[in-house]
């Protein structure tokens, strides 16, 4: 901006949003229209002297770093739980192969299959464990001499 000049709102709310996600001041100024960097630096200035702003501006940074981890964990998950069921179904053909010509034991392929279901279970958010159970049930049956 020209010395002298007061910086546009909607400039200023670009401004916000860039330093926010996490621009430079530099990357701020070129994406802002080619403004020079000491515009962004007083304006970020005045933001943070404010308490009233600075409160607001942690709290849009708070958001937009929530929203972008967000997006981010949606694309990781949706390209693994992709890639976990492909190599899922190769895994299962191959286990079936191996037991097949006896060079994997049915109980070390249960052990394989298990593992791979609770990778399964963790990548979409699943439980791994029954936990319905509670310690204190299963040591009350274990004391009546009931079975569990």
């Amino acid at each position: 901006m020209a010395k002298g000049v007061a910086t546009p709102p909607e400039v200023i709310e670009k401004i916000k949003l860039c330093r926010a996600v996490g621009m430079s001041l530099s990357e701020t100024a070129k994406f802002v229209g080619g403004i020079p960097d000491n515009t962004v630096f007083t304006v970020m200035k005045r933001i943070l002297s404010d308490p009233e702003q600075a409160k607001e501006f942690e709290e849009l940074k708070a958001r937009k770093k929530k929203e972008l981890q967000e997006e981010a964990n949606k694309e990781f998950n949706e390209t693994m739980k992709e890639s976990f069921e492909s190599l899922f179904n190769r895994s299962v053909k191959v286990i079936h192969r191996a037991i097949d010509e006896d060079k994997l034991s049915p109980r070390d392929a249960v052990a394989v299959m298990g593992t791979t279901f609770d990778k399964r279970q963790v990548l979409t958010g699943g439980k791994t464990a029954n936990i319905g159970v509670s310690y204190d049930e299963v040591l009350q049956a274990i004391n009546k001499g009931d079975e569990y």
